[in-house]
């Protein structure tokens, strides 16, 4: 029998590629350990899954600017949760059955939809199986106060019933987000002398960032490896912007299009037309305010201040949901909620609810 022929490329070859694995893997771990939380925290927001742009799971509406497709049915995962989305006809966060004459309307961005969370541990589901009354989540991500009121007259008459009450739920980007450039995916408003006037979404810019969002290898890449990442940037800095060189992509005369706002200035103009919108339906409505991560580790919160002061300027209940939330409460790279600040904001909402006189007596 012939004696087998040592092979010691082989083994060498193999201690060569599993000593490399370890350095990069190392060298990995190390890179992450020494950047700084902000730095992940914005490298996260380049290459997360949006599903508010990606194709899968978005689509353009010429009012709304985007809406996340009806009867989806997505696996949901970035770096700090793993999750399954699924959708109703309409497109909202919720079974079938609550687009039957619910209660309570929850409208609000991301976390009232639950990013990150499973449907069943988002405040909206806890809520509803506490109090006992149906109740609708309507959260889009992304959306600002002028998406949330448009959204609310295109969808009312399928979801209108008896004694219902609008809850809104803002986060502090809603305080600035009606304001965004004309030539942007949402719908925004602006100055016109005394006049307060809305201007549509421009689908361009929208598709501009659905690219930008993409699946491919060298996204993926990026996105799970900060060594890959930094050395791309290194080799290649350069990504597609909204606005390609500066320029928008309509035509735009003050004279006609108006003026825009600045930071916080809008914020109470895009109340009162969500008022006037709920006047035509007799609708009452309360208001949430959930802190970002950095207002409860010590940092300024400017936009706290001005939703508690233009609350109590317009009459509107509100609820600041500060004190019952803790850093631990959120992701620590995403910064949305962990099912723990879901269930705590559930418990605090439906308190505040039932102090309002809202809930049958049996369940408060």
């Amino acid at each position: 029998m012939p004696k087998k022929k040592n092979r010691p490329w082989v083994w060498n070859f193999g201690l060569l590629l599993g000593s490399t694995l370890f350095a990069l893997l190392l060298a990995e771990l190390m890179a992450r350990d020494l950047v700084s939380h902000e730095f992940l925290r914005i490298r996260y927001y380049r290459f997360a899954t949006v599903l508010n742009l990606i194709p899968e799971t978005s689509e353009f509406d010429e009012k709304l600017g985007f809406k996340i497709r009806p009867n989806l049915d997505y696996e949901f995962v970035n770096p700090d949760y793993d999750t399954h989305v699924r959708t109703n006809s309409m497109g909202f966060r919720d079974d079938e059955e609550s687009l039957d004459s619910p209660r309570f309307l929850f409208l609000g961005d991301s976390f009232t939809f639950g990013w990150g969370v499973e449907e069943e541990e988002g405040f909206v589901s806890l809520f509803e199986k506490r109090s006992g009354e149906k109740s609708l989540n309507m959260g889009v991500p992304g959306y600002n106060i002028i998406q949330e009121t448009r959204l609310l007259d295109m969808t009312y008459p399928r979801i209108q019933g008896e004694d219902q009450v609008v809850v809104l739920v803002l986060y502090d980007n809603d305080v600035y987000e009606n304001s965004y450039p004309l030539y942007s995916p949402f719908p925004t408003i602006r100055k016109k002398g005394d006049e307060i006037i809305q201007r549509d979404p421009v689908e361009e810019c929208f598709r501009i960032a659905q690219v930008q969002h993409i699946p491919s290898f060298k996204r993926n890449l990026r996105r799970w490896s900060l060594l890959a990442d930094l050395a791309m940037l290194h080799l290649d800095p350069g990504e597609p912007a909204i606005l390609p060189d500066g320029e928008s992509p309509i035509d735009y005369d003050p004279e006609t299009d108006g003026v825009a706002f600045t930071l916080t200035e809008s914020f109470e103009p895009a109340l009162h037309i969500l008022q006037s919108e709920l006047a035509k339906h007799d609708l009452p409505l309360y208001a949430v305010y959930i802190p970002p991560v950095g207002g409860l580790a010590g940092e300024r919160r400017p936009f706290a201040d001005t939703f508690n002061e233009t609350m109590d300027k317009l009459g509107i209940p509100h609820l600041d949901l500060t004190p019952f939330l803790t850093v631990e409460d959120y992701y620590f790279i995403d910064c949305h909620w962990r099912p723990s600040g879901q269930a705590k904001a559930a418990d605090a909402i439906f308190d505040f609810l039932g102090n309002q006189g809202l809930l049958r007596p049996e369940t408060n």
